[in-house]
């Protein structure tokens, strides 16, 4: 299986790109990580290379329980608040000693390796739709929906 050493990250601009053809995902605040499956074989990866799998239960369970046999997804790892946003404290207190981290949630964006295929080379859109259907109705890894079109209709609309 390929190494997946990098992985996209948002960027800070100063002008919202223009132009319709553009994908635009929600900045979720949590962990980022990717996950990997090799058989019965899971392991969740942070941005920088560290082995969290003992932090996240609950994703690895439903990393474990995906219908394939081997996948590299890209997420992150959150908590949501009452009103369904991601909360950084909260992931935080959940992950520490005494939290519950059955309370974490990881969100799912993009799909890189499946069954033996690198599928960096195709279209972003095209594995998100493979990814979706990978995920079904999962409620610990869930599908990161997009919009597209131009950013600054999205951006001041709140997507």
């Amino acid at each position: 299986m390929k190494r997946y050493a990098d992985v996209q990250l948002a960027t800070l601009v100063d002008v919202v790109p223009g132009g319709a053809n553009w994908v635009h995902e929600i900045k979720f605040d949590g962990y980022r990580l990717l996950g990997f499956r090799l058989g019965q074989t899971v392991r969740l990866i942070t941005r920088n290379g560290k082995d969290w799998t003992g932090s996240f239960p609950a994703l690895s369970v439903a990393l474990s329980g995906l219908g394939a046999d081997e996948a590299v997804l890209d997420m992150e790892a959150v908590v949501l608040d009452g009103h369904g946003k991601s909360n950084f404290q909260s992931l935080q207190n959940a992950l520490g000693e005494g939290g519950d981290s059955k309370s974490i949630v990881a969100f799912v964006f993009d799909l890189l390796y499946l069954n033996g295929k690198d599928l960096t080379p195709l279209p972003l859109l095209e594995r998100k739709r493979k990814l979706e259907t990978l995920l079904g109705k999962s409620k610990t890894l869930r599908y990161s929906s997009h919009v597209i079109g131009p950013g600054r209709r999205n951006v001041c609309e709140g997507m």
